[in-house]
């Protein structure tokens, strides 16, 4: 018998300009229950698995703080981040029969889930995946609370929970991922995702190289009737791998498709249909000369309002200086290993 499965988003702010592309993966998992909770009230035709919860943020922290008895620090949407693990016991009303739960990301298109977790995954493992974007988690109590576990090394969650800063304590490794082994429960960390660099305007995979012969350097990604596949040229030869979902994380895209059930993915828009061809594929997915450039310049810009907030609006200086020292030792490569292994590839 499967098991039921709930999906947890909430999300303040603009939906992305292609969620209705995402609507249509979420309907195609129709063994998956997908929640949304957003101040978003733009007309979606949602699929009857959609269900969703017209809110706002500070309503939605009102009701997380009744669970703690310290102030909660969640002002700005991003912070939801160090949530996601607390999702399994602040949404216990909605999750009442569900056998896992899961958080994802509105920039994500999803293939087909069910090609990646085999049933025996639910009966083996407690969480599934170790993403912010997507994860599962089993619904019991040791799962759910595990995040107010103590262990020697890792985040405490009153402190991130209390803390305006983002910890990322859905993904890093001293955050709530460090916490299942020393508990005895079962973590799988596959990664059988296209998590999309957002540095470069053509799509290539976070992590892989650039270049003539390389997978990214003549592709484009396809959503399949229901389906994520990368199509690529190598040594004159088409190949298709699949992937679970497509992770767009900040790209800006254009909507080009008038057919949302199967279309194709590259040069950041979703464009109709087309054969895939050697000619195609050799010139779809091409870099351009100056779009890191103008990315670069924009986070730069993004950087200088928030020091501008930071020191000029609300006078923090502290806030400043902890930040900078942030930045100053991610740059030297200062992270820490808490004994997470590696991910396994399912490609």
């Amino acid at each position: 018998m499967k098991p039921k499965v709930a999906m947890l988003l909430p999300y303040f702010g603009p939906l992305p300009n292609y969620f209705a592309l995402a609507l249509q993966s979420y309907a195609s998992n129709a063994d998956f229950d997908w929640y949304l909770f957003t101040d978003d009230r733009s007309p979606h035709d949602y699929p009857p698995n959609v269900f969703v919860t017209y809110t706002t943020l500070e309503r939605l922290k009102e009701r997380f703080q009744g669970y703690f008895d310290f102030p909660l620090a969640l002002e700005r949407p991003y912070k939801l981040c160090d949530y996601k693990p607390l999702y399994g016991h602040l949404f216990t009303d909605e999750l009442k029969g569900y056998d896992f739960w899961g958080h994802f990301d509105p920039d994500v298109i999803f293939g087909r889930i069910g090609n990646f977790i085999p049933d025996e995954f639910y009966q083996r493992y407690d969480k599934i995946f170790d993403r912010g974007h997507f994860a599962l988690y089993r619904n019991i109590p040791a799962v759910n609370l595990l995040y107010r576990e103590q262990v020697a090394g890792c985040a405490d969650y009153r402190v991130v929970l209390a803390s305006e800063r983002n910890w990322a304590f859905d993904e890093r490794e001293d955050g709530v991922n460090a916490f299942f082994a020393p508990r005895n429960l079962k973590l799988y960390l596959g990664s059988p995702i296209a998590n999309i660099f957002y540095g470069d305007y053509a799509l290539r995979l976070d992590g892989e190289a650039k270049g003539r012969g390389t997978k990214s350097a003549q592709s484009c990604f396809a959503y399949e009737q229901g389906g994520i596949y990368r199509h690529y040229l190598q040594a004159e030869e088409i190949h298709r791998e699949e992937f679970m979902y497509l992770h767009l994380q900040k790209r800006k895209m254009e909507v080009l498709s008038p057919d949302p059930s199967t279309y194709l993915i590259f040069g950041n828009a979703f464009r109709a249909a087309e054969p895939i061809t050697r000619s195609f594929l050799s010139s779809a997915n091409q870099d351009r000369i100056f779009y890191r450039y103008f990315w670069a310049k924009r986070r730069f810009a993004t950087r200088i309002r928030t020091a501008w907030r930071m020191l000029i609006l609300e006078q923090d200086y502290r806030k400043f200086t902890a930040r900078t020292l942030r930045k100053f030792r991610t740059l030297l490569g200062g992270g820490r290993s808490h004994g997470v292994t590696s991910r396994p590839s399912l490609r």
